[in-house]
């Protein structure tokens, strides 16, 4: 699962849960706030979502390192 991709890009992650009708259509701002890992070609669907949940426990460590708190 990897795409051909040439140009640069960065995944938000969202730490807070929203309902779904108050969530969509809405402007969105976000900021850089670290690096977590570089792209990766995942072997399967599982492999994929395992890193995601990597991705957000090491974006909440990131948070709580930096400002000393973090989403729940």
């Amino acid at each position: 699962m990897q795409y051909d991709i040439k140009e640069y890009f960065y995944e938000v992650l969202i730490l807070q849960k929203f309902p779904v009708e108050e969530f969509y259509g809405l402007k969105l701002k976000s900021s850089v706030n670290g690096f977590i890992r570089p792209m990766a070609k995942f072997e399967n669907f599982d492999s994929f979502i395992k890193a995601m949940w990597n991705d957000i426990h090491a974006a909440k460590l990131k948070l709580k390192m930096d400002f000393g708190n973090h989403p729940k």
